[in-house]
C-alpha cells in the first residue's frame, strides 16, 4: 500500500503548476489562433480542419470507403430519427 500511495502521490503537480496538456500553445481554447498565427508566421497558408463540417456517414465513407447508412446484408437505408423526439411523435 505504501509503494501504491508513493507512486500515486507522484503524478501530484506542487500548488502553482500546470498540466502541460491543458496550457500551452495547442490548448483547445487557442488552437485554431495559435495555427493560423504559426502558418502566418512561417508564410503558408492555413486550411483549417478538413473533416470539420463533415457529418459522420460522409466521414466514414471517406476513412473507410463503407457505406454505413445502407444494411449490406438487406440493402435497406438507414432512417434518421430527430434527438429527444419519442417514437410516438413521428410519423412515417
Amino acid at each position: 500500500g505504501t509503494e501504491f500511495l508513493r507512486l500515486f502521490l507522484r503524478h501530484i503537480l506542487p500548488k502553482g503548476f500546470n498540466r502541460v496538456r491543458f496550457s500551452g500553445f495547442l490548448t483547445n481554447s487557442q488552437k485554431t489562433k495559435k495555427l493560423k498565427l504559426i502558418h502566418r508566421l512561417r508564410n503558408t497558408i492555413y486550411k483549417g480542419n478538413p473533416v470539420k463540417e463533415l457529418k459522420t456517414a460522409d466521414l466514414m465513407m471517406l476513412l473507410f470507403q463503407r457505406d454505413i447508412c445502407h444494411c449490406s446484408k438487406c440493402s435497406g437505408t438507414l432512417i434518421h430519427l430527430p434527438r429527444g423526439v419519442p417514437l410516438t411523435a413521428l410519423q412515417f
